[in-house]
């Protein structure tokens, strides 16, 4: 079982093609050691803290982790649709090497949520408006 101590930095990269969730961490075994070398991370998006379907299911294959430390782009490997932006929630659910998800899952603040303003359904006016 790895443990994972997570420094979290989510802020989209605004590209019109792709949408990127900078995500890094710190990795350790089960004796609190960092983890070194090359880990394969399976990243799932859920609406629901725990069971419930995922959103967006991607695998960031042979990530480094330098001393514990590692970091990789949501979306980087499969298109990570704004869609699941939609939802009043999300949640990141990481799996290490093939292991068992990690618990609990990280809940993503509501910074990201702003990529839903990419692609808003309408627009309206901009500025004050006044009576």
């Amino acid at each position: 079982m790895r443990f994972l101590a997570l420094a979290l930095t989510l802020v989209p990269s605004v590209a019109f093609a792709q949408v990127e969730l900078p995500f890094e961490g710190f990795l350790t075994d089960i004796t609190d050691l960092p983890i070194e070398g090359t880990v394969d991370v399976r990243v799932r998006l859920y609406d629901v803290p725990s069971e419930g379907v995922p959103l967006f299911d991607e695998t960031q294959p042979g990530g480094q982790s330098a001393v514990g430390f590692f970091f990789f782009r949501i979306g980087s490997e499969e298109n990570l649709d704004t869609s699941v932006f939609v939802g009043p929630e999300l949640y990141i659910g990481l799996t290490i090497d093939g292991g068992d998800e990690l618990q609990p899952r990280f809940h993503v603040g509501h910074v990201p949520f702003a990529v839903r303003a990419l692609t808003a359904d309408t627009s309206g006016e901009i500025g004050p408006q006044g009576p």
